[in-house]
């Protein structure tokens, strides 16, 4: 789902659509020229998240190379468009981490924008 009214088609066309309640699509909020990205890692950021059982619901890609994926319980993974490949990797390690597991339940945010690293925040 692109913005309020349009979808995304795996074409790359964005077609006018009203959403329907029980129907479960993915938000994703970004200027028109982020399509063509969206459309090459869409499937890859999806998989990586379901191998944790998390369930990718909003793509948020901002100015300054920022994007932000959230899952639909509100947890959110920060990266920078123009290091995704490294990033996808460390997130596909973080997911898999014995620490993750430990901490999956007061865990808020996980910023990977940081070469090697990353900062994470937990729920109040």
């Amino acid at each position: 789902f692109w913005g309020k009214d349009q979808i995304l088609t795996q074409s790359g066309r964005l077609l006018k659509f009203k959403p329907k309640e029980n129907l479960k699509l993915v938000n994703i909020e970004a200027n028109r020229n982020n399509i063509d990205f969206v459309l090459r890692y869409f499937f890859e950021l999806n998989q990586i998240l379901k191998g944790s059982n998390l369930v990718l619901n909003k793509i948020l890609i901002e100015e300054f190379d920022l994007m932000t994926l959230e899952d639909n319980s509100g947890l959110r993974f920060r990266m920078n468009k123009s290091k995704i490949e490294n990033q996808l990797e460390n997130l596909k390690a973080f997911l898999k981490s014995e620490y993750f597991n430990n901490i999956k339940d007061t865990f808020s945010y996980l910023d990977l924008r940081y070469q090697n690293k990353g900062a994470i925040g937990f729920r109040d």
